[in-house]
């Protein structure tokens, strides 16, 4: 019930502020499309249940939030378009350059990701705090070992990478995505010092959800995931599965998210949404 009104908040926060624009009918239904879904809102809940750890009222800090899940819902619209991984379903619906069309998928990614950086800047956060967020989110995003740099080096991705090649794409494309919420929270609630140790648990995550991905794209159910099975394999991608059989990925799995657990026990919040990343492969 919590996350479910966190959710609801963020995405009220998003239609308030489209409805405080002018914008072209079909781009706002396009925008409402893509961001009001059943996805769970993974990174802003991390930033949320961070700043309650530090015993702060995640309503006081929404739009952080809000851009968080505006920049990874471009993220996701784009890697769905033809000349991405050309994906027809979504969180259960049509993609979206299947719902409307190509050139509007990709206006709204592009429109989602420029917005993404007004809502900080409207923001009533000191100005060298919303600077500092500001370079985070282009650095988290882009293409400076960021998630642009690991899209790239995932289009590219074939059938001689080592282990060590793949989670530097899933470090780059995932995890500095996830990293993003969490470095946010410090920045807000003044707790810098821990960026280095925070960064670790970051990726850590990140190469969970990611290994967790490839095995639910090879072992999963399809109505689960509100996408077809197998989309890797016919885009002839190297993962996870491409190593390892189906027990050893699931000790992989396990041995990862205890690491993260046993990292994260003081500060309960932000554990207990971890360890519910835990039941998608169970």
């Amino acid at each position: 019930m919590e996350q479910n009104t966190h959710k609801k908040d963020v995405e009220t926060f998003f239609i308030d502020y489209l409805n405080n624009k002018e914008i072209n009918l079909e781009l706002k239904n396009a925008l409402e499309y893509s961001f009001i879904s059943d996805g769970k809102m993974f990174r802003s809940l991390l930033l949320f249940h961070l700043l309650e750890d530090f015993n702060l009222n995640y309503k006081d800090f929404l739009e952080f939030g809000c851009a968080i899940e505006m920049i990874h819902t471009y993220s996701l619209i784009h890697d769905d378009l033809p000349a991405m991984d050309d994906d027809d379903m979504r969180r259960g619906k049509a993609t979206v350059h299947k719902k409307f069309s190509e050139h509007i998928a990709i206006l709204t990614g592009d429109g989602l990701l420029t917005h993404a950086f007004e809502i900080v800047a409207q923001s009533e956060l000191e100005a060298n705090k919303k600077i500092e967020i500001i370079k985070l989110m282009t650095d988290c995003a882009g293409f400076n070992y960021g998630m642009i740099n690991g899209q790239v080096l995932d289009m590219e991705n074939n059938q001689n990478l080592t282990l060590e090649q793949l989670e530097n794409i899933h470090i780059q494309k995932t995890s500095r995505l996830i990293e993003l919420p969490i470095q946010i929270a410090l920045i807000l609630a003044g707790k810098e010092d821990y960026f280095k140790e925070m960064k670790t648990i970051a990726y850590k995550i990140g190469l969970l959800y990611q290994i967790q991905d490839d095995y639910l794209d090879k072992y999963g159910k399809s109505y689960e995931l509100g996408k077809p099975l197998n989309s890797d394999q016919k885009n002839n991608k190297f993962t996870y599965a491409s190593y390892l059989n189906q027990t050893d990925h699931l000790i992989k799995i396990s041995k990862l998210m205890d690491q993260i657990l046993i990292s994260t026990i003081d500060l309960p919040k932000f554990h207990n949404q971890i360890k519910k990343i835990d039941e998608r492969t169970k």
